[in-house]
């Protein structure tokens, strides 16, 4: 059975830090996530999430992304990400469409690796090792 990709979302959640946070002559006061999704037609979703460094990073992907991408067949997964690529070079190889295609893309790879019945890791070809550690 061909799985598709239903639905790619994404939205903002803020919050707020116990203290604000000085870094240099910035002063940062809370933190704004972006969280993208993207569901399969048999309801499985991946998730991938994201600092907004207040980009507009989910309306991105709502408004170039979502309607490129929803209805497409996962597994030729890889041809409708180099045709998203091929059709947006105007946007140039840095800034805000790169960073919201980054998160959707982690979405979908965290999608695949469900839909295969795998860990994330394992499904990019990773392997897992037992590292000791220490709290200081």
């Amino acid at each position: 059975m061909v799985g598709l990709l239903r639905r790619l979302s994404a939205f903002e959640v803020t919050v707020p830090l116990p203290r604000p946070l000085l870094l240099s002559s910035a002063t940062i006061a809370e933190r704004e996530y972006v969280i993208a999704e993207a569901e399969d037609d048999d309801g499985r979703v991946g998730r991938a999430i994201g600092f907004t460094r207040g980009a507009p990073i989910s309306t991105t992907i709502q408004r170039m992304l979502a309607p490129r991408w929803q209805g497409t067949v996962l597994d030729d997964y890889a041809v409708t990400y180099d045709s998203t690529v091929k059709a947006s070079n105007f946007q140039g190889t840095h800034g805000i469409f790169w960073r919201a295609l980054s998160l959707a893309d982690c979405a979908v790879y965290d999608l695949l690796s469900q839909r295969a019945g795998l860990p994330l890791y394992a499904y990019l070809g990773g392997i897992r090792h037992a590292v000791d550690t220490t709290l200081a």
